[in-house]
């Protein structure tokens, strides 16, 4: 399997990220609401919304450092984790360039 092309998942609670695709490190996160959370700097971060229609809206799909920046400095939550409101996160989604964004990548269901 070409792993530049197909995500590789990391174990289930791995600190940080989730896995990797495309030679960088990806955290992702979903939501069915206004907000996220977060506890650590991703290096990739991937934030979908997941619509009441079964569809999802990508929120960011870009590094993770300028999300990161955003909340860093404020109060963590007592699981350790920061609120990450998803408006802020769109208005900078728009301001950082279209390059580093994961390319979708559709996957066959095994039906089997």
């Amino acid at each position: 399997m070409d792993t530049q092309k197909f995500p590789q998942l990391l174990p289930a609670s791995a600190q940080e990220h989730d896995g990797a695709v495309a030679g960088r490190k990806v955290q992702g996160k979903t939501t069915q609401g206004q907000r996220s959370a977060i506890s650590s700097e991703p290096e990739h971060l991937l934030a979908l919304k997941l619509n009441r229609d079964d569809t999802f809206t990508e929120q960011h799909n870009k590094p993770g450092d300028a999300v990161w920046a955003l909340f860093c400095d404020k109060l963590r939550t007592m699981n350790g984790q920061y609120q990450v409101a998803l408006s802020p996160v769109r208005s900078l989604t728009k301001s950082v360039h279209a390059d580093p964004r994961l390319t979708p990548v559709r996957m066959a269901a095994n039906l089997e």
